[in-house]
C-alpha cells in the first residue's frame, strides 16, 4: 500500500509539474502578446470610435507563397502556434475599457435585408467603425510575428494588412505586407 500511495503521489507531483510549465508559458506567451499589441496596434485599441470583435480572426497562414522568407521550420512552426493558440476571446485578455462586439452579433446586424439598414444600425448603436485583428504569430525565438487587422466602418469604407514585424532593440518593426486590401 505504501508504494501506491508513493507512486500516486510521484505521478500527482508530475502532473502539477507539467501544469505549472504549461501556465507560465501561457502567462509569458499572454504577455508578449500584450506587449507587441501596445506597440503596434495600440493607437486603434484605444480608439473610442470603433468597436473590436470578441473572436480573434484567423491568419490564412497557407496562401503565403514565400519561400524565400519562411524556411520549412518556420513554417511548422507557425502552423503549430495557428493551431496552439489558446486566445478565444479578446475582452478577456485587452483592455477592459475598450467596447466589444462578438462575430455573431456582427453577423446578425448584416444579416437584414436592407443592405444599409445594418450601417446604419451600427453607426447608431455600435460605432463608427469595427475592427477585428488575429492572434499575433510569434516565431523564431520571438523576434518575428505574423499580425492581421483590418477595420469595416460602412459598405464602401474598410482596410485590413497581413504584416510580418521584426523584433529589433525591443521594438517592434514592421518590415513586410503579405496582402492588403481596401474598399
Amino acid at each position: 500500500m505504501n508504494k501506491s500511495l508513493l507512486f500516486f503521489m510521484l505521478l500527482f507531483e508530475i502532473a502539477s509539474s507539467t501544469c505549472s510549465r504549461e501556465q507560465t508559458k501561457q502567462v509569458r506567451e499572454l504577455k508578449e502578446i500584450k506587449n507587441f499589441l501596445s506597440q503596434v496596434y495600440e493607437q486603434e485599441l484605444k480608439d473610442s470610435s470603433s468597436i473590436l470583435t470578441n473572436e480573434p480572426s484567423k491568419i490564412a497562414f497557407n496562401e503565403i507563397k514565400d519561400e524565400a522568407f519562411f524556411t520549412p521550420a518556420d513554417r511548422k512552426e507557425i502552423e503549430a502556434a495557428l493551431i496552439q493558440s489558446t486566445i478565444i476571446d479578446w475582452e478577456k485578455v485587452l483592455l477592459k475599457q475598450k467596447k466589444y462586439i462578438s462575430q455573431a452579433k456582427v453577423d446578425t446586424i448584416f444579416s437584414k435585408k436592407d443592405p444599409f439598414g445594418g450601417w446604419n444600425y451600427v453607426y447608431k448603436h455600435v460605432g463608427k467603425k469595427i475592427a477585428t485583428v488575429s492572434v499575433p504569430v510569434f516565431f523564431r525565438n520571438n523576434t518575428f510575428c505574423l499580425f492581421y487587422a483590418d477595420y469595416s466602418c460602412g459598405w464602401l469604407c474598410g482596410y485590413g494588412e497581413l504584416n510580418l514585424f521584426q523584433k529589433k532593440n525591443n521594438k517592434w518593426i514592421k518590415i513586410r505586407t503579405f496582402s492588403s486590401w481596401i474598399s
